[in-house]
């Protein structure tokens, strides 16, 4: 246990540290956290962006027919393109995409990570990855993102299904994600997900909106 003192001290080291590095970042308050943490975050500065549903549901579903072909990438062109439609690179460097590139391939090359993409009249529009974690055994549904102008059309829904259609293929009935409460977790709900907790995404109100970096725990 800290005292709220140390605790503020910490996190303005943190804040100084990713802006040292001219690195966006913002913070995940997980509900039991709100209380104390919020009123800290407010005093840096921070404001709430969103708010975000963790949730669980079941890899055997009902599929609905998709207007939409995806496919499962392995290649770094593909994981680069994927990582591309992502707009909160963006606000990161060169050397930083090419890190993340680097670190997305190696986590597809070992069977860590498995990355999709969603075409619409030929072109790759939105992406989405997958990880199969072995303890406990569970499939978690992670960076599904589309481009802005092709939002709207259910290219969510088809990766959606396609993760969930390939964790079942393998033994994996039960699936977790964090989705955004006012877009991707209605959709998630349709499903038959559940929500098991929330979280909220503070960031530095001098930046612009961006994905979380970092979890506080």
């Amino acid at each position: 246990e800290f005292r709220k003192d140390q605790i503020a001290e910490a996190l303005k080291e943190s804040f100084e540290f990713f802006e040292s590095k001219a690195t966006p970042y913002s913070v995940l308050v997980i509900d039991e956290m709100d209380k104390w943490l919020t009123p800290i975050l407010k005093e840096q500065g921070f404001v709430l962006m969103e708010n975000v549903e963790a949730l669980v549901g079941n890899t055997k579903t009902s599929m609905t027919k998709s207007d939409f072909e995806v496919r499962q990438v392995q290649s770094r062109e593909d994981i680069r393109i994927a990582l591309s439609i992502d707009d909160s690179f963006e606000e990161h460097s060169e050397r930083q995409f090419n890190e993340a590139l680097e670190s997305a391939v190696v986590r597809s090359d070992v069977g860590e990570e498995k990355w999709f993409l969603s075409y619409e009249k030929g072109k790759a529009v939105a992406m989405a990855s997958l990880r199969l974690v072995s303890e406990p055994r569970h499939a978690y549904l992670s960076g599904a993102t589309t481009k802005s102008a092709f939002r709207g059309h259910g290219h969510y829904t088809a990766l959606l299904q396609k993760r969930l259609q390939i964790a079942f293929s393998v033994g994996t009935e039960l699936a977790a994600t964090h989705a955004v409460s006012d877009t991707s977790a209605p959709i998630l709900k349709q499903f038959g997900f559940q929500p098991v907790g929330w979280l909220k995404v503070y960031a530095d109100k001098r930046r612009e909106k961006h994905e979380p970096e970092f979890l506080s725990r």
